[in-house]
This record gives C-alpha cells, structure tokens and sequence, in this order.
C-alpha cells in the first residue's frame, strides 16, 4: 500500500471529492497551520441490515430487459452503515451507507432521513446522510419513483421501497448504537487486471493528447477507508471503478454482483 495510517486533517484535505463529503464536516471547526499536526479522535460504529427484494417475477434493474426477470436470490442484498463523529462534539457526525442496490433514488434519501428524525430528532439530515449504491445490475427493480413511467423496471412496488428504506434504516440504528471510540485509517493502491475497459472502441475516439494523460484506459486507483474500535478490525469501505455487470442480461439470480460478493 502507498499509504496506510491514521487520518488527520491536514491529509483529509488532500484526498478524493467523496473522502471529504464524508470526514471534511467532522473538521470544519479545524483552520491554517493549527490544523496540519492535529491527530482526529472518532466515534466509529457500523452496522448491517437485509434489503433484499422480491426473487421471483419481478424485472431485475439495470438492463431494461423485459424477459430479465427474477427467478430466485444468488446473494442476498445488504445495506452497510458507518457513522463516524467527532468525540469531543458527538453530534457533529456523518453517515455513509453502502446498499447492494443499482441506484438510490432520491425518495429513499427523503424517506430513510425522515425515519431517523423521528427517532433521533436533527442529528441526521439531508446534510449528513450519504447513501451510496454499489450499481449492482442484478437486484430487483421497482423502487424507482421517477422511472416506473419509462416502463424499464416493471412500475413502481411500495413493499419494495419501503424494505429498502427499513433495511437502511434498520443499518444505521446498529452503527448510531455500535458508536464508539475508534480510528479511522486511509489506504491508496493501485489494482492491475481486475478489469477491462467496456468500450474500447469508444474511448479511442478520445484525442490523443487527452489519452496521453493515462497509462492505461481503465483507472486502477483503489482507495480504502479502514476503520477499528481499539485493535479490533470492524469494517472498511472501498472505492474501486468497476461495473458491477458480472451477472450479466442472462442471469435471473438478485446477487450483489462482484462487489456484494466482495463485501
């Protein structure tokens, strides 16, 4: 690994657009060379809830295929919740979920945050909840608002969405109850031959002066976020670019795809 230590404010602000949606709020009150040697100290917890929809006979999401239909459960569909917060202000945290899912449609955020206001009052909201898909293409569809008129997911199932936003939820209550102090490690790599670019033809078409930028015409950067509580390793999450379609338009299986099997 290039790098694999505690984070602290002077490198989070140094990292990807998604590290610092996720860990800049837990810094905001950090400024200027005060910061640079500041070491953070976290409240971590994590936790992980069943999501999976209906297995038979409902179109399964990604392809817009309408003789894609399920027929039974490869994987079963989970959504994986962080909460991190600072331990000298508690509420001042973040929530990151990771959910076996093709997309998140944005009724999901509204809903998944009005169930953890009832319950937790204003620590979570629309400015600290971030709901993350892995773009699996082998889950059920259904759970779309917007899209259930296109005709490509076989209409919208309200059973369907809400085990989806009870499923969430139910994973980040285990994470806001698993709090604890904890740290927060960064790791960067770069990851050969675990995939191919899909449409070479088409990144062709790229000028050359654009191309000449790359060494290859796939990215290979991965980045991990590690978290412990102590010495105890409890749970990591990953960024990697690669198209979760190793199920491909013929499988009738819901799986969460390489990334589900991964996790």
């Amino acid at each position: 690994m290039s790098f694999f230590g505690p984070i602290h404010s002077q490198y989070i602000f140094k990292r990807p657009a998604i590290l610092l949606m996720l860990l800049c709020m837990l810094f905001n009150s950090f400024s200027g060379p005060a910061a640079a040697d500041t070491t953070a100290s976290f409240l971590v917890g994590r936790g992980m809830s069943d999501i999976t929809g209906p297995s038979y006979g409902i179109p399964i999401w990604g392809f817009g295929r309408a003789d894609q239909l399920a027929e039974g459960i490869h994987i079963r569909q989970q959504s994986r919740a962080f909460v991190v917060a600072q331990s000298a202000e508690p509420n001042k945290r973040v929530v990151f979920v990771s959910a076996d899912l093709g997309s998140i449609e944005h009724h999901i955020t509204l809903a998944v945050i009005e169930k953890l206001q009832q319950q937790y009052g204003d620590i979570y909201s629309i400015k600290n909840v971030i709901l993350s898909a892995t773009h699996t293409h082998a889950g059920p569809s259904g759970y779309w608002h917007s899209r259930s008129d296109l005709g490509l997911d076989g209409g919208f199932y309200p059973d369907h969405f809400n085990a989806i936003v009870s499923g969430i939820v139910k994973s980040i209550n285990l994470a806001h109850n698993d709090l604890n102090v904890g740290s927060v490690f960064l790791a960067k790599e770069h990851l050969s031959n675990a995939g191919v670019n899909r449409s070479v033809i088409a990144y062709l078409q790229n000028p050359q002066r654009e191309r000449n930028k790359y060494p290859r015409n796939t990215p290979t950067e991965m980045t991990l976020l590690k978290f412990m509580h102590g010495s105890e390793n409890i749970g990591m999450i990953n960024w990697y670019a690669l198209h979760p379609t190793a199920m491909n338009f013929n499988n009738h299986l819901i799986s969460g795809d390489h990334k589900g099997y991964a996790s």
